[in-house]
């Protein structure tokens, strides 16, 4: 089992640029801290608390606040829970799981859910990090939490390395990449949703979310996807393939179940089968690669999930 780490552990170990927390243990009074954090161990003095410069480092975290909303946010948006990341806390009512920074396209920055309950703000959790050049902390155990006066500890240990350390789960990427694309609110901006109805989907049914596949089916059309690949519709249920060198329709569809059947052998790997929207999506969008089309096809509809939560939409 990994031990306990000291301040001095994270930057020796690890690699990462630290800096000194003020004395409430909330931000810090150093200047220019995110661009020049701690690295050399030897700085650390006894007695101080101490957070992690998360850009400096390449790393991010999900500082939960609420437990139980948390718990209901992902089920409404059918993501998995990282519990198994590497994990602690300072008020075990809460807690943070620390991660290595993915790759992005995209600029990410800190982004917060919150909601009003009894007309007052409750924050839900936080994704902290950043990779667009503004530095974000936060705070590592063993500092002292300014509420309990007891020392943050690790619940989960980190990995004896960090190329051993997990990155940002795919899906939790997604939520923070997509989430600007549903803050169409200027009155929110910078991720504060608190005005939205989200805590009115408590009970919200992530059933569908179950099955990525038949989800996605549901939400197409057979007869649209075909069409959107080329496929040129020849009688009541007949299709030519965009690959025929024949000039046969050679596709038939059963649209009340909504699949196809090709008898085209120039259509590859759909030939001779029965073939859905998905199995459609995977060949023509992702070379047939079904894990590639399953976590694209995944993406989408949590874009979809996200926007309608953080927008306050019903389902």
């Amino acid at each position: 089992m990994q031990k306990d780490l000291t301040f001095k552990d994270y930057i020796d170990q690890y690699g990462f640029g630290l800096v000194e927390l003020s004395q409430n243990g909330k931000g810090t009074f150093k200047k220019a801290w995110g661009t020049k954090p701690i690295i050399n161990s030897d700085l650390i003095l006894p007695d101080k608390n101490y957070g992690i410069v998360l850009g400096y480092s390449k790393m991010c975290s999900i500082d939960v606040d609420n437990v139980d909303y948390f718990l209901e946010f992902c089920k409404y948006v059918g993501v998995k829970i990282p519990w198994d990341a590497p994990t602690y806390f300072g008020n075990p009512d809460r807690a943070k799981m620390l991660f290595r920074m993915p790759a992005s396209s995209k600029k990410l920055s800190k982004r917060q859910l919150s909601i009003t309950v009894d007309d007052k703000p409750l924050v839900i959790f936080e994704i902290l990090g950043s990779n667009d050049g503004k530095q974000v902390l936060d705070v590592l155990p063993p500092s002292i939490h300014k509420g309990t006066k007891k020392p943050y500890t690790w619940i989960n240990y980190p990995p004896l390395t960090l190329i051993e350390w997990p990155y940002l789960p795919n899906d939790w990427l997604c939520i923070w990449e997509e989430w600007d694309q549903a803050m169409d609110d200027k009155a929110v901006a910078g991720g504060d949703v608190s005005r939205t109805k989200w805590a009115k989907t408590r009970n919200g049914d992530s059933q569908g979310f179950d099955n990525v596949i038949q989800a996605f089916n549901n939400a197409h059309s057979i007869e649209a996807v075909l069409q959107s690949y080329g496929y040129k519709k020849q009688g009541a249920n007949k299709y030519l393939s965009p690959n025929s060198q024949s000039g046969d329709a050679g596709v038939t569809v059963f649209i009340e179940s909504g699949i196809a059947y090709s008898h085209h052998a120039s259509d590859g790997e759909l030939a001779g089968k029965a073939v859905d929207c998905f199995e459609l999506f995977a060949q023509y969008e992702h070379g047939g690669d079904k894990k590639l089309a399953y976590l694209a096809a995944l993406k989408g509809m949590r874009r979809t999930k996200v926007s309608r939560l953080l927008k306050g939409e019903k389902e």
